[in-house]
C-alpha cells in the first residue's frame, strides 16, 4: 500500500475532551451537590417547583457527568467507522450533561423571578 491509499486515522478527540472536562466538573460539582439538601432546611411543605427543579438538576448533573464518560467512548467505538452521521452522535453524546445543567439554571432563575430569590417558599 502506498501512502495515498492509507486512510487518515481519526483519533478519539471528542471522547478524550469529554472525559477530562466532565470528570473535572463532576469533582467540582460534588461539593455543591452534597450541600444541595440544605435548600430544604425549613421543610419541604411550601417548596416551589423551581427549587425542586434545581435540586434534582444538580443531582442529575453529577450523575450525567459521570455516565457521559463511558457513553461517549461507547458511541465513539460504534461510530468510528462511519463517515458523516457518526460525528454528530459523538458530539451529542458528549453534551449530555448540558440538559441537567439547564434544569439547574432554569430552577434558580425561576426561583429568582417568581419567588424573589427565596428558596423556602413563595
Amino acid at each position: 500500500m502506498t501512502q495515498e491509499q492509507i486512510p487518515p486515522s481519526r483519533g478519539p478527540l471528542i471522547p478524550i475532551l469529554a472525559t477530562v472536562i466532565w470528570l473535572v466538573l463532576a469533582v467540582l460539582a460534588a461539593g455543591p451537590v452534597l450541600m444541595s439538601v440544605m435548600m430544604f432546611d425549613s421543610g419541604t411543605d411550601n417548596m416551589p417547583v423551581w427549587v425542586w427543579m434545581a435540586f434534582f438538576g444538580m443531582w442529575a448533573f453529577l450523575l450525567t457527568c459521570v455516565l457521559t464518560v463511558p457513553i461517549t467512548w461507547i458511541v465513539w467505538g460504534l461510530t468510528r467507522r462511519h463517515d458523516g452521521g457518526g460525528r454528530l452522535l459523538r458530539v451529542l453524546s458528549a453534551l449530555l450533561p448540558l440538559i441537567p445543567l439547564a434544569m439547574v439554571v432554569i430552577g434558580f432563575a425561576g426561583a429568582q423571578a417568581f419567588c424573589d430569590g427565596q428558596l423556602n417558599g413563595c
